[in-house]
């Protein structure tokens, strides 16, 4: 009967197109199973489209081709069956059965039986003998049965209308008929899930949808997601997945979504296998070669994204498939695991094939999978639906030599026995000598490919890439199986090791990336290495690996397999297991646990070892490629990687291998962002310069025996200037030799102790000339804005900065930096637009000789050159720093002042110590001699900062631009002072110590002066900034008397903000200033103009109490003066003390002093109670009892001061009048035989009573 065949896809596929006029060139018998939906289309009246002339011509060419049909008569005549009487007797069937459900399944069951009268014949009798109505109620009975045992766990229904061979074309025909009829009653899904419980189950389903092409893609997805995850232990999973793929070779396109749809809802593995391997038919391709490759297009990849690049709870479903699939259906040779583990071992012979001969080939085209297999009975434990053997050239077994066989072959004989003798009963009509071929074919193949002797690496020809990828996504295969669970026999280890180590793989991408899968595959499975002959096959393997590296670096442009090599090899010397699970993982891209910790791995580690030694890899490490633009997005394994790893267990000092040269290569080659690894790569080298050999890492945790002594070799001066000379040095590379150096300075002075000789001889380090030729400054300001580029750089640079370098680190120059950035207003020089002369050296220098004469010109060049980028107003510096002494003449315009001062800070940026040392000499006084003075040197200035103000011409000092220059370079070299005398000082100290000198004392003695030399000299730069705030004679005689004063108050601003500056580095410097003293009348000045002099509340009290009555006298008017600026509530308790101390101070005086220690206190004390009013009281009493004490010892007529007390109540004018009558006395007075004036002092008194009643009391 043809239904036992899946009807044809072609007509299938007519059929749902609507290409009817497809089925007149089709033959008869392919048209059959297709004929309800022709009959029923061509006969049926429906509703005919409007304007669809095809619709009516589709019809006339079906009714023609079953017209010619005799079969279709049947079918249309069960088309005049009353089916609408079925139904509602279907309906009454089932409403009596709601009624009798609480009966019992025995009253249940028999309800069916009413929708037909008794049986006497037995069911086929009697289907053979009714009538088409009659058929049609037996058959629905039928049905109905099945459906409702749909609840129960899934068991063979045994109908034997449903069994019958003669009846099952009719009956197929019936079924389709009553699922187009009665679409309600029975539910296409539902009576889908009927027919599977049959032994022809999927033959009625095939020719069900078939006939219902509209349903086809809805049933088959519902069949789908209704099934198991684990479809071959159970019959029901087993019957499924032969229906689905009976329905994918009715409609093969639906091939892909269905295994897509049964891999992402993890369902049907089987059906999934058998779906890809059922898509691998390369029988048009006479080529064998070429069939594997195309073959391998389809399969391969599925299989890898499968098993390799699958999510995890994918992988694991596979995994639990495989365990149980191997549990039971070991030694059988149908299951999907069994045909899937053939097709890759062919697909490994066939890239194999170069070793084999012409004749002896086994790559053949492969016969399409069979589909006819027989139901399985429904207690039987069949083990799967089809087999799909491997045709291959027979061979007799005569050819089969008993020396070769293994044991692996023994078990394929025995597979072979049980394939004859133990038939599956689920298969029908298997030829039993096409299984005995397959396993013969596979048998005889193993026996050519046993490895009994080491044989010659590569006897085949170089695989092109694609081969090269192909062979790399089915290793990778096979390690994903294993992984997950999949045990290789002895053929399947064998292959594998052959195919790895005997690929001669290309010298381009695809083969690097072969070998070092290939590589990793072989740690991941070293049981391919345990049986004997293959260790030297392996050993032979690595020693050509290392000897062909250079052939893959010059065809790949310096890319190899030789990273992997390198650090694998460092990972085994230093028996780090973890680290080497983790390369493996990384590599093959799946994870791979535990396979480092197995018997066998310590035999592949020692083969290994055998061939890169330590020694060779210090030599694979330094003669490796360096990375070209390394940096930050480069995955993988770097060469980096691998000498940090060896830097670290201190290898190249052991084997005396210099790393100087690829390190300074490498870095070279460095781009942003920076790699992570990059600074501590330079933190280790450095160590190891500085320290030795024998710093880092205690040599006792070290496998090595040997000692390392061989010190690294730091890089030259001149190989550092040149990373900042050369163009093709990128920024990363010179802030990465900028951080060598500072380093290097730091553990030199950190182990400076250590590194002195005996004999006091101290250790070379680069000289400051070095750090002077670096663009340090320019570097960080574009790190600081970078820093997400320089992230793993820029925290250590930074540090090493602030600590070694803090005159290029100042707090204002990153303020007005941000400034800068943040502020969007731009400069009139650079809106105004310039002429198109070109700024040759010349033309500059001509135009600022003249500035004088012609400032506009002036102005026009300079707008220019602060308009130019900042890598190009470098070749103005000399220019620039020529025309500053001419910028001393008054004459010139404010406008080209704040122009150079605009171009100076960005030259800066740039060239900055340069730029400063030349502006300090640029502006030094000229002295008349004709002998000029000698230039200061940046170690001038370091040991002596006073220089810069000292030598500096005055006029400088009433130019406020000029001025900030000054100032500017004056905080810069005070800093790099500061850090000078420390480092000096270390030194020092070190020698001293490394010559055991016992004179302790001296050097705790030299601490302190070092100490007591930066109080001194920064205190005294205060003094000279505060001396500059006062107006000069000059000032004060000028015409231009007012203009002074206005340049004279912005030179104190300037004064203030650098003092402010000082003084919140170091509080302590503030106390010192204010110890020494300076003109009273800058005390306005300076409280206003500087925010922290509010610190100096704390120290004014031991001012106070100082026994110096110039001190006591300058603390009282400083106390003031703070209080005013800052009227806080601890000032209110300091104000109370002063008071107090203007009390006492009046009887500690001498009587004759009192005049030149107060007189100068009045104003102050009335500011106090300007500020206070409430110490008004407080003040009038200190007043009346100074008055007191002046009056005791004057020689003047009586003063009545008792009244002054009544002074506070009277008003205004009352007290003025009371003061005139008050002294009138004054003619009476005489001087005292000192010659003080008495009546003066009581003058100011009153006067000061006067003041402070208007200020404060009046006030109050």
């Amino acid at each position: 009967s043809k239904l036992m065949e899946v009807p044809s896809a072609l007509v299938f596929r007519a059929v749902l197109s609507g290409d009817y006029k497809a089925l007149l060139d089709v033959k008869e018998s392919e048209i059959i199973p297709f004929l309800p939906a022709l009959v029923r289309f061509a006969l049926c009246k429906a509703a005919q489209p409007i304007g669809h002339n095809s619709w009516s011509n589709a019809r006339k060419v079906a009714h023609k081709i079953i017209s010619e049909i005799e079969a279709a008569n049947q079918i249309a005549a069960y088309l005049d069956v009353e089916f609408t009487e079925i139904e509602a007797d279907v309906q009454k069937v089932r409403r009596m059965k709601d009624k009798l459900s609480q009966a019992g399944d025995r009253a249940g069951s028999k309800v069916h039986n009413v929708l037909v009268s008794s049986l006497q014949f037995g069911l086929t009798v009697e289907f053979e003998r009714a009538d088409n109505t009659r058929k049609f109620r037996l058959l629905i009975s039928e049905l109905l049965r099945v459906t409702d045992q749909l609840e129960t766990p899934f068991k063979f229904d045994t109908s034997d209308l449903f069994e019958c061979s003669v009846l099952a074309e009719e009956v197929s025909n019936m079924i389709c008929v009553v699922s187009a009829e009665l679409p309600s009653l029975l539910p296409i899904v539902e009576l889908s899930e009927a027919l599977l419980r049959l032994h022809k189950g999927p033959l009625f389903l095939c020719r069900l949808l078939a006939n219902s092409p509209d349903c086809f893609n809805r049933v088959v997805r519902a069949l789908l997601l209704s099934g198991e995850e684990q479809d071959e232990v159970s019959s029901a999973g087993r019957c499924r997945t032969k229906a689905l793929r009976m329905l994918c070779s009715l409609h093969p396109p639906i091939m892909t979504t269905i295994q897509s749809l049964a891999i992402d809802n993890r369902k049907h593995p089987t059906l999934a296998l058998f779906l890809a391997l059922e898509g691998t038919n390369p029988t048009s391709i006479k080529n064998e070669h070429e069939a594997c490759i195309q073959s391998t297009s389809s399969f391969i990849p599925f299989l890898y994204n499968l098993i390799v690049k699958g999510n995890k709870e994918t992988k694991t479903w596979f995994t639990q498939y495989l365990k149980r699939s191997q549990q039971k259906y070991r030694r059988r040779s149908g299951t999907a695991l069994s045909l899937l583990r053939q097709y890759l071992l062919k697909e490994v012979y066939c890239h194999l094939q170069d070793k084999l001969t012409r004749d002896d080939k086994i790559c053949e085209d492969d016969e399409k999978i069979s589909m006819d297999e027989q139901d399985s009975d429904a207690e039987s434990d069949a083990e799967n639906i089809s087999d799909v053997p491997l045709s291959s050239k027979a061979i007799s077994q005569k050819e089969l030599s008993e020396e070769k066989l293994t044991k692996s072959t023994l078990e394929l004989v025995d597979q072979m026995e049980i394939v004859i003798s133990d038939k599956d009963p689920i298969v029908e009509d298997m030829d039993t000598s096409e299984a005995i071929t397959n396993v013969n074919d596979t048998l005889t193949t193993l026996i050519k490919l046993e490895p009994s002797e080491p044989q010659e690496l590569f006897s085949g020809r170089q695989k092109s890439d694609e081969e090269a990828l192909a062979i790399t996504l089915l290793i990778k295969i096979y390690c994903g199986l294993k992984v997950q669970g999949l045990f290789f026999n002895t053929d399947e280890s064998a292959a594998m090791f052959n195919l790895l180590t005997n690929t001669s793989p290309p010298f381009s991408e695809a083969g690097i990336k072969f070998v070092e899968t290939a590589f990793c595959i072989l740690l991941a499975c070293p049981f391919l290495v345990s049986p004997p002959g293959r260790s030297d096959t392996v050993k032979l393997w690595f020693k050509w690996l290392l000897d062909n590296q250079h052939l893959f670096n010059r065809e790949c442009e310096g890319h190899s397999y030789g990273e992997l090599l390198l650090l694998t090899a460092i990972l085994f010397h230093d028996n780090k297991r973890a680290e080497i699970e983790d390369v493996i993982s990384d590599t093959v891209g799946m994870e791979i646990k535990n396979v480092p910790r197995t018997g066998d791995f310590g035999e592949i580690r020692d083969l290994f070892l055998q061939v890169f030694s330590e020694k060779v890899v210090c030599y694979q490490a330094v003669n490796i490629a360096c990375t070209q633009d390394l940096n930050a997005n480069m995955t993988g394994f770097l060469p980096v990687n691998s000498v940090m790893q060896l830097l670290k267990a201190k290898s190249f000092s052991k084997h005396n291998i210099p790393l100087k040269d690829w390190l300074y290569r490498q870095l070279c080659k460095v781009k942003a962002p920076v790699h992570s690894i990059l600074p501590q790569l330079i933190e280790e080298y450095v160590q190891a310069v500085v320290l030795g050999p024998n710093s880092g890492v205690n040599s006792r945790n070290s496998l090595y025996a040997t000692v390392p002594t061989m010190r690294h070799q730091p890089f030259t001066e001149q190989e550092i200037m040149n990373v900042f000379t050369d163009d093709g040095c990128s920024t990363a590379a010179q802030l990465l030799f900028l951080f060598y150096l500072l380093l290097h300075h730091d553990l030199y002075l950190s182990n400076l102790r250590t590194l002195v000789s005996p004999q006091g001889d101290l250790p070379c380090s680069y000289s400051p000339h070095v750090i002077h030729f670096i663009p340090v400054k320019r570097l960080l300001l574009q790190c600081t804005k970078e820093q997400t580029l320089y992230a793993p750089l820029y925290p250590r640079l930074i540090r090493l900065l602030v600590t070694h370098l803090p005159h290029l680190c100042l707090v204002t120059d990153w303020m007005e930096q941000e400034e800068k950035e943040n502020s969007s207003f731009q400069s009139p020089a650079l809106v105004l637009k310039v002429s198109k002369n070109r700024l040759t050296p010349d033309f500059v220098k001509k135009a600022l000789d003249a500035i004088q004469s012609s400032p506009s010109r002036a102005l026009i060049i300079l707008q220019q050159i602060a308009g130019l980028p900042l890598d190009k107003l470098t070749d103005y510096h000399t220019h620039i720093i020529d025309v500053l002494p001419k910028l001393l003449d008054p004459s010139i315009p404010r406008r080209i002042l704040n122009l150079c001062l605009l171009i100076w800070k960005e030259l800066s940026v740039i060239v900055s110590r340069r730029l400063w040392l030349d502006t300090v000499n640029a502006l030094s006084q000229r002295k008349s001699s004709a002998r000029p003075p000698r230039p200061c040197t940046h170690e001038d200035l370091y040991q002596n900062p006073l220089k810069i103000i000292l030598n500096s011409d005055s006029r400088v000092f009433r130019c406020p631009p000029l001025f900030e220059m000054l100032l500017h370079v004056l905080a810069a070299y005070l800093a790099a002072s500061r850090v000078w005398l420390s480092e000096h000082a270390h030194t020092q100290k070190c020698v001293s110590l490394a010559m055991k000198d016992p004179n302790t004392a001296a050097i705790q003695e030299r601490e302190e002066l070092r100490n007591v030399l930066l109080a001194t000299q920064e205190s005294a730069v205060v003094q000279l900034l505060l001396e500059i705030c006062l107006p000069t004679e000059e000032d004060k005689s000028s015409a231009k008397y007012g203009q002074h004063l206005s340049v004279l108050e912005e030179i104190k601003c300037l004064v203030c903000s650098h003092l402010h500056q000082m003084f919140i580095f170091d509080p302590n410097l503030t106390k010192l200033v204010h110890y020494q003293g300076y003109p009273s009348e800058l005390l306005p000045t300076v409280v206003q103009g500087i925010p922290s002099m509010h610190i100096c509340i704390d120290f004014i009290p031991e001012l106070l109490a100082h026994k110096e009555r110039a001190k006591q006298q300058f603390g009282i008017q400083l106390g003031i003066h703070v209080i005013h600026q800052y009227p806080l509530a601890k000032s209110m308790g300091l104000a109370q003390q002063i008071i107090t101390k203007l009390t006492s101070l009046v009887n500690e005086i001498p009587k004759d002093s009192l005049e030149a220690f107060f007189t100068p206190l009045f104003p102050s004390t009335i500011l106090l109670c300007q500020t206070f009013p409430p110490l008004a009281q407080e003040m009038t009493n200190f007043l009346l009892h100074l008055g007191r004490v002046v009056t005791s010892s004057a020689n003047c007529g009586p003063v009545n001061l008792k009244s002054i007390g009544k002074m506070t109540y009277l008003s205004r004018d009352e007290v003025t009048k009371y003061i005139n009558s008050a002294w009138q006395g004054k003619s009476k007075c005489k001087k005292s035989a000192d010659g003080g004036d008495d009546a003066g002092m009581i003058k100011k008194i009153e006067i000061t009573f006067l003041k402070l009643i208007e200020t404060a009391v009046l006030k109050l």
